[in-house]
């Protein structure tokens, strides 16, 4: 007993002997506190602090561009900006199962409400994200499940920050009152198209990202107004076919031209619908520069409307109608923000 004891305390030495001449290197590495491991490790602990800006302000002005460059590091700066910005992974998924409204947007109200959040430092780290991947396939599995719930954030937080900003500015998960998504404006209570931007891109991230989600997230209340959302966003107004002006009431043998059209095979533009009114919906836009002015009319109704938004109109109550008069026109009218163009 005692010659295996002794030979199992031999080998076990050696181990250990072995093992730390193998690693000499690395600990040498961490040996200094101003080399980019050590830094990027201090970086590292203040995330685990929520030391947010300290942890941005070694990755960003610390590390060496070469050091910055690498994956882990962007997704470290990543997760430091969203926690800025007011990502909290176990406080998002409890408030995700405790909501009580079924319109994804109320859901991105109260979700964050009593909450300080920093609308700027979602948008850097939706910045990282897209410097690290521009698609999901370009990205790793956390990394995605990270860009969905950055998306909900960044959503959320840009909503609130117009739409909920009682209790001192935390909101209080209830929209305020006089607040309205028709009308292009920076003012409180409203939204500019950059702002619209950020909440279009943040839905986008997270339709983009849906199933990375896990049943966690996804599943009950939260999850269905997500799954609805989408369906209703890639959901297009339907136009008529042009057909002839037979097709619409006019005598046999008048054509388009006889009633004022440039020509015989018409486009909905010469009857007055906007340029882009057959141009695809792509509800899972996520970089700012592609989002679409059909984009962000889709989403200021979804915003005001009764199924998903704030407010009460019936966002599936669109009308299309000919007018043969001379020339003749289309008109799209829609219950949600109906001054605004449409689709």
């Amino acid at each position: 007993m005692k010659y295996f004891r002794h030979l199992f305390i031999i080998i076990i030495s050696l181990s250990v002997a072995t093992s730390c001449s193998n690693q000499e290197n690395v600990l040498t590495e961490y040996a200094s506190t101003d080399s980019d491991a050590a830094l990027f490790l201090e970086a590292k602990k203040k995330i685990d602090d929520a030391a947010w800006d300290d942890a941005i302000s070694i990755m960003t002005t610390q590390l060496s561009a070469d050091y910055q460059a690498r994956n882990d590091v962007k997704t470290s700066l990543m997760h430091a900006y969203g926690g800025k910005c007011g990502i909290s992974f176990f406080d998002l998924v409890q408030a995700l199962k405790g909501v009580s409204s079924t319109k994804m947007f109320e859901i991105a109200l109260q979700i964050f409400q009593g909450q300080v959040t920093d609308v700027a430092a979602c948008d850097n780290a939706v910045a990282v994200l897209m410097s690290i991947g521009t698609t999901a396939a370009q990205r790793t599995n956390d990394q995605n499940l990270f860009a969905a719930i950055l998306g909900l954030t960044r959503m959320a937080t840009t909503l609130k920050s117009k739409f909920d900003i009682d209790a001192a500015g935390l909101g209080d998960g209830v929209p305020d009152a006089g607040v309205e998504a028709c009308t292009v404006s920076a003012a409180a209570g409203k939204l500019s198209d950059a702002e619209v931007d950020r909440i279009v891109t943040g839905v986008g991230l997270v339709f983009e990202n849906l199933a990375a989600l896990g049943d966690e997230l996804t599943s009950g209340t939260a999850g269905d107004s997500f799954g609805d959302a989408q369906t209703l966003c890639q959901t297009d107004v339907v136009i008529p076919p042009i057909g002839t002006p037979q097709d619409h009431g006019a005598p046999m043998g008048v054509t388009w031209v006889d009633l004022g059209l440039p020509s015989n095979t018409p486009t909905y533009q010469d009857f007055g619908l906007g340029a882009d009114v057959t141009d695809p919906i792509v509800c899972t836009t996520t970089q700012d520069a592609d989002v679409t002015p059909k984009l962000r009319r889709i989403f200021r109704r979804m915003i005001e409307s009764s199924t998903l938004g704030v407010g009460a109109c019936d966002i599936a109550d669109i009308t299309v109608n000919y007018t043969m008069g001379s020339p003749p026109t289309i008109s799209v009218n829609a219950d949600c923000c109906p001054g605004m163009q449409a689709p």
